[in-house]
């Protein structure tokens, strides 16, 4: 199912009292544009590389909103180092059927901030976080760091993290 229809603008003219021509017509002034979040797919389960979550988090701007392409339904992502966050987005693979699995593979951290104090919100949707490992990094947490709120603002999550 695709994502839903989002306004990505709306036109709205202003126009002054002053008439012009012998037609009387008014003169627009300006037009203001409200820009929505951008959509981003993820397509391959690979660590790093194009397509990739962790490429798809870079490309990402504030507010955007990641998915996952059908075929990576049930599938898993296996991380060998931390994906970092840096602005507030979405990651959401609620439309696939069985969800999608992120790994910190028994050897690093799934999420972090890098110490970015407070980047807003950062919403999960529709994933399982498994196998973060956080040793070594002093409550920091395997899958996000155990103080979540204070790092990378607020987190929703919709399945449980294992």
């Amino acid at each position: 199912m695709p994502p839903p229809r989002l306004v990505t603008h709306i036109r709205i003219t202003i126009t002054d009292n002053h008439r012009v021509g012998s037609g009387g017509d008014r003169v627009g002034l300006g037009e203001v544009r409200f820009i929505g979040p951008a959509f981003h797919t993820v397509t391959s389960t690979a660590n790093s590389g194009a397509g990739t979550l962790r490429d798809t988090i870079a490309a990402a701007d504030f507010g955007d909103v990641i998915l996952f392409a059908a075929g990576l339904s049930g599938g898993t992502i296996n991380l060998t180092s931390t994906i970092n966050l840096s602005r507030p987005l979405t990651i959401d693979a609620s439309t696939l059927p069985l969800g999608i699995t992120i790994s910190g593979s028994n050897v690093c951290q799934i999420f972090n901030s890098s110490g970015i104090v407070n980047i807003g919100n950062v919403t999960l949707r529709g994933l399982t976080l498994a196998n973060g490992s956080g040793s070594g990094l002093a409550e920091l947490g395997g899958a996000i760091p155990a103080g979540g709120a204070p790092d990378i603002g607020a987190v929703e999550k919709d399945t449980p993290i294992p």
